[in-house]
């Protein structure tokens, strides 16, 4: 890959401009010639919209940044935030819930692991920083 390429983006921690920064990080990975994945798409939208919910708990005040770059394996979305820590200081194990019992929630984490080729979570200095990887044969 001869050129690097890399975006910041940040937002408001609400639901309509987390809508509004996926389709920003989209367009920017169209730019790039990218091409679309659905699996980028809904695994950011579930750890942002995870952020919304619970690191802040529907505090507009938070802010979000993602971070989107090319790498070698094909794509590395980051999220930060200095909303509350995940439980137990770990990404949660994102079993399938039973389908018998068709929850309303409860499938994001599972969503999220079964998208990612890599997925890294750590908090540092109250922030947390949520990284997932893609791997594009075609990058």
């Amino acid at each position: 890959m001869a050129t690097r390429h890399s975006a910041r983006f940040t937002c408001e921690a609400t639901a309509l401009a987390v809508r509004h920064t996926l389709q920003e990080m989209t367009g920017r990975l169209a730019d790039w010639a990218v091409p679309a994945d659905p699996r980028v798409e809904l695994a950011v939208a579930e750890a942002m919209n995870n952020i919304v919910e619970h690191a802040y708990a529907d505090n507009p005040d938070g802010r979000i940044q993602l971070d989107v770059s090319l790498i070698p394996q094909g794509l590395s979305v980051a999220l930060s935030d200095r909303g509350l820590a995940m439980p137990d200081g770990a990404v949660p194990i994102g079993e399938m819930p039973a389908p018998e019992t068709l929850p309303e929630g409860g499938w994001g984490w599972s969503l999220i692991h079964a998208c990612c080729d890599g997925l890294h979570y750590e908090r540092t200095k109250g922030a947390n920083e949520l990284t997932m990887v893609f791997q594009q044969a075609e990058i």
